[in-house]
């Protein structure tokens, strides 16, 4: 339990987002109708991955709750959380961190430009299933961006109690990020080099750790944080 949500969800998004002219106008003048709430609602329903009450089989989560703070000052916010509740899905879905993130991102894009300094997620790894070969499919996808490209990222776990442990952690992100991605650690704090950094990369890591913690066989809501 959290939040007083059964196997809740929650991810955060922090860094800059910058409104189209066209809509940055309305915002100011407080007539912008459309918020990550709303568009967060339909690219969930375009998708089919939540039911919203319409009884639809095969729902990836129930929609709590999203929003996010579009402040246009240039200063790092958090432009975007949303919340879910997993539990019914499927028996044998993975976590939703991926098509969630493809929720957050395509919802942010279509009012603006944005770029991303954290991705924050509360995760309940009691729900986690084996998805180490998916995660090895996913690594070719990220494998494809510019080796020379080189993106230092830090990974806090609130889950992980001593560097024995985020040895033991770091072991299993190795074995499902291949060539795609290095990790190692420093105390109880995962390190990651990336050839890129974006919100789809930062997610296919939180999704990595995710798996490795479950591996670790800790069975809790866990905090984990990634940030360049």
């Amino acid at each position: 339990m959290s939040d007083g949500f059964p196997a809740s969800l929650v991810m955060r998004v922090h860094g800059r987002l910058t409104l189209h002219p066209w809509l940055a106008a309305a915002h100011r003048e407080g007539r912008l109708e459309e918020d990550l709430f709303s568009l967060a609602v339909a690219r969930t329903t375009a998708y089919g991955w939540a039911d919203f009450g319409h009884g639809l089989g095969g729902a990836r989560w129930g929609h709590n709750d999203a929003g996010g703070d579009w402040t246009q000052d240039g200063e790092a916010r958090e432009i975007a959380w949303i919340q879910v509740d997993c539990a019914e899905a499927p028996a044998g879905q993975r976590v939703p961190l991926t098509p969630l993130g493809r929720v957050v991102a395509e919802s942010l894009s279509r009012v603006g430009t944005f770029d991303v300094d954290a991705v924050e997620v509360s995760v309940p790894v009691y729900e986690a299933v084996d998805a180490g070969r998916d995660l090895a499919y996913a690594a070719t996808w990220a494998g494809l961006a510019d080796p020379a490209g080189r993106a230092e990222c830090a990974v806090s776990v609130d889950a992980i109690a001593d560097p024995a442990q985020a040895a033991a952690v770091v072991a299993a992100c190795r074995e499902r990020a291949g060539e795609a991605a290095r990790f190692d650690h420093d105390g109880t704090r995962i390190l990651c080099r990336l050839r890129e950094w974006s919100l789809d990369t930062a997610i296919w890591v939180l999704e990595i750790v995710t798996d490795a913690l479950r591996v670790s066989g800790l069975v809790t809501q866990a905090q984990v944080r990634i940030e360049v």
